[in-house]
C-alpha cells in the first residue's frame, strides 16, 4: 500500500472523466480530507479543489490574526473581571474556575455556529439535489414526497422553499445535478450544483434582458452574506471545467442563488453571457496562480524553518550532553562505593568520577 493510500484510507472508487479527444482521467476522492487525487503511472497525485483554492486565497491569511485577536480579547476580559470585581472570597458573580469555563466555551462559539450553519446548508442542499434528480428521472412519487416532506430544520426548510420558488420563477428544466468536474488543463476538480434550461423571470433586477431556454448553471448558497468575488470565480471555473468536458453544450449564464434561512425567499445574482464568464474565470486563474505560488514558497520556508529548529535543538541537546558529562542526574545520590556507568559507553561523568577517586584514592 502506498504512502498516499495510507494517508487517505477512505478513498472512493475511481471516478472517470471522459474528454472529447478520447482521453480518460481517473480520479478518486477522500471525503474526510476533502481531497481529489488523480491516478497516474507514478501513483496518486493531488488535484486542487475549486473551492479549496478560493478559500486559501480569500481571507485565509486573516484567520491567525482573527484567532489572536479573539484570544487577546478574552484574556483582557478575564483580567478586567478579576481586577475590578474580584471579592475577598475570590468570587465574582461566579467562581473563577467557572469564569474560565465560560471563556473556553465562548472561544468555541464561532466554530460551533459555523458548523451548525454548515449542517443546515448541507441539509437544504441535499434536499434540493434530491428534488432535481427525482425530476430528471421523472419519479413523480418521489418528487411529491420531497415536496410534501421538507427538511425538519426550519432554516433548511426555508432554503428549500426559496429554491423551489426560484425554479418556478425561471421555468427551470433540469439537465444535470451534482456533477463532478475535472480540468486536465489546469488540474483542478470540483462539483457543479446544477445545469438546467432556464427562462427569464419577471424581475428586471435579476433578468434585465428577456430570454427563453438558456443553458445555465445554478449554484446554491445558504450563507448570510454574499462573497461576490469568491462566488463569481467559483461559478466561472465550474462553467469552464464543464466546457472542457462538454464543448458542444456550453453554459450561457450563471445564477448565484442566495437562499434565505428565515423568510424562505431568494436573491439571485444573474451572471449573464461570455464576457462575465471570461472575467470570472480569469479571476479564478489569478487565484490559482497565487494559491500554488503560496504553497511552493510556504513549503520552502517550512523546510528552512525546520532546519533552523533542528539546528537549535541540536545545540540544546549538545549543551545538555556536555552538562551531563560534567554532572549526570545520578551524581547527587552517588556514594562512590563502586564504579558505576553514567553513560552507555561505560564512562562516568566528571563529578561521579571525582567522588569515586576520592573514595578510592589508590585507583
Amino acid at each position: 500500500m502506498s504512502l498516499v493510500i495510507r494517508q487517505y484510507q477512505d478513498l472512493s472508487a475511481p471516478h472517470l472523466f471522459y474528454f472529447p479527444d478520447g482521453e480518460v482521467a481517473s480520479l478518486r476522492f477522500s471525503p474526510s480530507k476533502w481531497q481529489w487525487l488523480r491516478e497516474t503511472p507514478l501513483g496518486l497525485a493531488h488535484v486542487d479543489g475549486v473551492t479549496t483554492v478560493l478559500k486559501g486565497v480569500d481571507g485565509s491569511a486573516l484567520t491567525p490574526l482573527i484567532n489572536w485577536s479573539l484570544r487577546q480579547g478574552f484574556e483582557k476580559f478575564r483580567a478586567l473581571m478579576l481586577k475590578r470585581h474580584l471579592g475577598p472570597n475570590l468570587a465574582l458573580e461566579l467562581w473563577v474556575d467557572e469564569l474560565d469555563t465560560l471563556i473556553t466555551e465562548g472561544k468555541a462559539a464561532a466554530r460551533e455556529r459555523l458548523e451548525d450553519a454548515g449542517m443546515c446548508g448541507s441539509m437544504a442542499h441535499a434536499h434540493l439535489e434530491k428534488i432535481a434528480k427525482a425530476t430528471l428521472t421523472d419519479d413523480q412519487k418521489k418528487l411529491q414526497e420531497l415536496v410534501a416532506l421538507l427538511p425538519p430544520d426550519p432554516r433548511a426548510e426555508s432554503c428549500v422553499i426559496a429554491g423551489i420558488l426560484f425554479c418556478v420563477a425561471h421555468d427551470i428544466e433540469w439537465l444535470h445535478s451534482e456533477v463532478p468536474l475535472y480540468s486536465r488543463m489546469y488540474n483542478v476538480c470540483g462539483t457543479i450544483d446544477n445545469v438546467a434550461w432556464a427562462s427569464s423571470c419577471q424581475n428586471p433586477l435579476c433578468c434585465p434582458s428577456p430570454f427563453v431556454r438558456r443553458r445555465v448553471q445554478i449554484d446554491y448558497k445558504s450563507s448570510n452574506g454574499l462573497r461576490g468575488w469568491s462566488y463569481s470565480c467559483q461559478t466561472g471555473c465550474y462553467s469552464q471545467l464543464w466546457f472542457e468536458l462538454h464543448p458542444t453544450e456550453p453554459i450561457e449564464d450563471r445564477f448565484i442563488l442566495m437562499l434565505d434561512k428565515e423568510s424562505a425567499s431568494f436573491t439571485s445574482y444573474h451572471l449573464e453571457g461570455p464576457e462575465l464568464q471570461e472575467q470570472d474565470f480569469n479571476g479564478y486563474l489569478d487565484a490559482l496562480k497565487c494559491y500554488r505560488s503560496h504553497k511552493v514558497i510556504q513549503a520552502r520556508m517550512d523546510v528552512m524553518e525546520d532546519a533552523l529548529h533542528d539546528a537549535e535543538r541540536a545545540v540544546v541537546k549538545a549543551e545538555k550532553e556536555a552538562a551531563r558529562r560534567v554532572k549526570c542526574y545520578k551524581a547527587d545520590r552517588y556514594q562512590g562505593a563502586r564504579l558505576t556507568k553514567c553513560f552507555e559507553d561505560g564512562s562516568q561523568c566528571t563529578v561521579c568520577r571525582q567522588i569515586y577517586l576520592d573514595r578510592h584514592p589508590a585507583v
